[in-house]
């Protein structure tokens, strides 16, 4: 039997919550033969600690979870911000966010709500969530979130994905494609638009495979894999330059 928990934001975290509930208890010495189990999550913020992550590490319990990740979506990585330094005038801005995201999700049938971030308010957002991504990724002590990743991370971009196992990478990489965005970026559509990308992305990942055949051979092996990951990312043209 095989038991699949998903979920998008929010929802994500829970999935998650019942994913790591489920393993728990699989895991007890009187449970039945467990199933096999995968949690994939859509745009989903942060859920655990360090101790947590290790734990899950410790478990090997990592390859359970899919954590899909849009370029430029803020919800995964809101939570590397800690509560007491976002300013009021942010936090504002987000609770407007989150209202539409609801409103957009709840009730699709309808047109999106109006609402848009103006290029001030979106470049301050980011340069606050940038700041604080970056602190995690290189493991400042002070001032930074407790929220850490766990499980398997892929980093969607326009030019495909990229997966990412290792926990220190995954919040390194979500600094790294999170700041090749600018204040043009659409975070309201972002974040809802997971459905669109999960219909589009085997289609690109198609035609960048047949792009690559059609080129000459490369050089090195390993050289062309870190190229064409850095590329999947969204990052490669920054690292390239």
């Amino acid at each position: 039997m095989s038991v699949i928990f998903t979920g998008h934001s929010v929802g994500g975290s829970i999935a998650s919550l019942a994913a790591l509930y489920f393993l728990c208890s699989s895991s007890r010495p009187d449970a039945p033969s467990p199933a096999s189990l995968l949690c994939i999550t859509f745009g989903s913020p942060l859920l655990g600690d360090e101790t947590l992550s290790r734990a899950i590490l410790r478990e090997r319990w990592g390859g359970r979870f899919c954590h899909v990740v849009s370029q430029h979506d803020i919800m995964p990585r809101l939570l590397f911000c800690p509560v007491n330094a976002v300013h009021p005038r942010l936090a504002m801005s987000i609770c407007s966010l989150m209202q539409s995201w609801h409103l957009s999700m709840r009730y699709p049938q309808f047109p999106r709500p109006a609402l848009q971030l103006t290029d001030d308010q979106k470049a301050e957002l980011q340069g606050h969530i940038s700041m604080h991504i970056g602190a995690a990724a290189s493991e400042q002590t002070q001032h930074i979130s407790p929220y850490r990743p766990f499980g398997n991370y892929v980093l969607c971009s326009a030019e495909g994905a990229v997966c990412i196992d290792d926990p220190l990478v995954a919040a390194k990489m979500l600094h790294l494609t999170f700041t090749t965005g600018s204040a043009s970026i659409s975070f309201e559509e972002q974040h809802i638009s997971y459905g669109d990308l999960v219909v589009q992305l085997p289609q690109t990942l198609q035609s960048k495979r047949r792009l690559h055949l059609e080129e000459d051979a490369p050089k090195s092996n390993h050289s062309a894999g870190v190229s064409l990951a850095l590329e999947a990312s969204g990052i490669g043209i920054q690292v390239d330059h």
